[in-house]
């Protein structure tokens, strides 16, 4: 594992300089392209078994946003693209306009990008709903 990953994994960007430890809650500070040092000295003196944490979390193969509540930046940024274009009701190439990319303020993606994440939200969505429903649901008609 990374420096990199080890910081992704274990904190929150709060401000450009600062970041929240995701166990303790602490903040640490990063100076922009000064590397993950100062990060991960404070995974090790505060927390060292965070090598043993993160080994097993890969080992289950658990989202970070079931465990520790935040959300990386990829998925950040795709669903920052799903709101735009589901709410203002756009078609999906819309992604791709030059002119909208050049006013937001987003990642750039691709139709067939968003299209696939588009289809994993309704499948986990709709097994939600199934299993909230259960058998039993009734239909009615409105004349």
């Amino acid at each position: 594992m990374t420096s990199r990953q080890l910081a992704a994994f274990f904190f929150t960007p709060v401000e450009p300089v600062l970041n929240r430890c995701n166990i303790c809650e602490l903040p640490r500070k990063q100076a922009s392209r000064t590397g993950y040092t100062n990060l991960v000295s404070h995974l090790q003196s505060a927390h060292p078994t965070h090598s043993e944490e993160y080994a097993e979390f890969q080992a289950r193969n658990l989202s970070t946003l079931e465990v520790f509540g935040f959300v990386d930046e990829v998925t950040s940024y795709m669903y920052d693209w799903l709101r735009w274009i589901v709410e203002r009701n756009l078609p999906l190439s819309e992604v791709e306009n030059p002119l909208t990319l050049k006013l937001v303020r987003m990642r750039p993606t691709s139709a067939t990008t968003l299209k696939i994440y588009m289809k994993r939200v309704a499948t986990r969505v709709g097994s939600v709903i199934a299993e909230d429903m259960g058998t039993c649901f009734g239909i009615m008609w409105d004349d």
